[in-house]
């Protein structure tokens, strides 16, 4: 029950930071987007505009790319957490049970 009670704490934990992690990022990239707006109306050539395009893009999926990393850190740091503390859990009562009597 206790391990339970643990584990469950530490998937909350977890949760919370992913969510929190996912929201500064979508914020990040609102505003990524609102400013390639504001950047493709300067754009006075063909070129200028595939410039800044292939830029956007280029940073979009380096973003993407370093925030998949770091949920994919955060979701593997809940796993090993809670493996952790399975091991324990399994442990912990291995010792406590009382000893099997043998059978006539």
């Amino acid at each position: 029950m206790t391990w339970g009670a643990g584990y469950n704490g530490k998937l909350h934990e977890t949760y919370l930071a992913l969510s929190n992690e996912w929201q500064a990022f979508v914020g990040r990239r609102v505003g990524e987007d609102l400013h390639l707006l504001q950047q493709i109306g300067t754009a006075r050539t063909a070129e200028q505009f595939w410039d800044i395009y292939t830029k956007f893009w280029q940073k979009a999926a380096e973003d993407y790319s370093q925030e998949y990393a770091v949920c994919a850190k955060l979701a593997a740091t809940c796993m090993i957490s809670g493996i952790s503390m399975a091991e324990q859990a399994m442990h912990t009562s291995a010792e406590s049970a009382p000893p099997l009597s043998k059978a006539a």
